[in-house]
């Protein structure tokens, strides 16, 4: 049986997204448990498999949302935009002031100050701060992008499909392509890289960039390429993250940070998101899944997903230690382990009157 007003090549985006997102989460963080000095072939897998399988994921969920609400026909006014907006801002509310209480009652108790009503406004001034999880990063910069759809639509309708394409690369360029370009000149002859905000101002610089992928992503719409091998797309994915991956070991063996290669702000993994989206939408096309499908059900769970899983992460890593069991096995355990209990914890917090609409 399929489901209604789905989009099949979409529900496999969000699907490989969600698992790329836990295969990302699941590595790096076991990256920055496992000693640099006692299994460099380990850490370079690390590296490898993370970026090939997750670096992709957040910039191709701004370019979904891109594609479904700047289609023809689609009401954007603010009153709708509001409401998307809305929501996020509950999840960090709700789930962002849950994470943040843990974080900050874990500060306490490792520093030995007992615990009290501090640690709930501490909490609570981490998430107007957008110093909650790392992950949360993409939920503040979506509230931005969901403010300024409504502008983003009144564009597309005034340029037209040709302009606004023009328009967006040279928005794609000054936020991602440039950016990133100086950070590589500053990485290999300058004095360094410096350090990534955070915070606030990571904030405000993220917010730009999700607006990048979102009005790629309603390009994606007027760009499906026919006449595009589908050796060509392969190719420039390939060459995307093969850049990504010589860079980052070349960072990782002294020239500084290397997050700017493949965090959310580089070029090269808003490309390789481009090619992997239309990949899909050639060889999965628009047919939606079986509603029975194990598959249709992680489409619609990935958001839940997204939000709960690093919590899993977190308790995995403190029950073991990555290096007393076999590389590999380990790994994949560890991914299915939070990918399973991530997905049967987003259904079980939909009978939850007040989580239910956020998830």
């Amino acid at each position: 049986m399929q489901r209604r007003n789905r989009i099949g090549w979409i529900e496999w985006a969000r699907v490989l997204g969600a698992v790329g997102v836990v295969v990302l989460h699941v590595l790096t963080s076991s990256f920055m448990k496992v000693p640099e000095d006692i299994s460099d072939v380990r850490l370079a897998g690390y590296i490898v498999v993370s970026v090939v399988f997750g670096r992709w994921a957040v910039p191709s969920f701004f370019m979904i949302t891109g594609y479904l609400l700047l289609a023809p026909m689609k009401d954007l006014r603010w009153p709708r935009a509001w409401g998307y907006a809305k929501r996020m801002i509950l999840v960090l509310l709700t789930f962002g002031l849950f994470f943040s209480l843990l974080e900050e009652a874990a500060l306490c108790v490792n520093g030995g100050e007992p615990l009290s009503p501090r640690v709930f406004l501490r909490a609570v001034v981490d998430v107007l701060t957008a110093s909650s999880w790392d992950h949360l990063w993409y939920v503040y910069a979506l509230i931005g992008v969901y403010a300024l759809s409504p502008f983003v639509r009144r564009l597309l309708d005034r340029l037209g499909k040709r302009r606004f394409t023009t328009m967006t690369l040279v928005l794609f360029v000054v936020v991602m392509v440039i950016p990133t370009g100086f950070r590589l000149w500053q990485g290999f002859f300058g004095p360094g890289v410096d350090v990534a905000p955070t915070g606030a101002v990571a904030l405000l610089a993220n917010i730009p960039i999700g607006l990048a992928c979102f009005c790629l992503g309603g390009c994606l719409r007027y760009w499906r390429p026919r006449h595009l091998l589908p050796v060509a797309l392969v190719a420039t994915a390939c060459v995307a993250t093969m850049t990504v991956v010589a860079l980052t070991g070349l960072f990782a063996e002294g020239y500084g940070d290397m997050g700017f290669v493949y965090l959310q702000g580089s070029c090269f993994a808003c490309i390789y998101a481009v090619c992997v989206l239309t990949m899909l939408r050639q060889t999965a096309g628009d047919d939606p899944m079986a509603s029975d499908a194990i598959a249709a059900r992680l489409a619609e769970d990935s958001f839940g997903i997204y939000v709960i899983h690093p919590l899993y992460v977190h308790i995995v890593l403190l029950a073991t230690n990555p290096l007393a069991f076999p590389p590999v096995l380990y790994e994949a355990a560890f991914v299915i382990i939070v990918l399973a209990v991530s997905d049967l914890s987003t259904r079980a917090l939909r009978h939850v009157p007040l989580i239910r609409s956020l998830l």
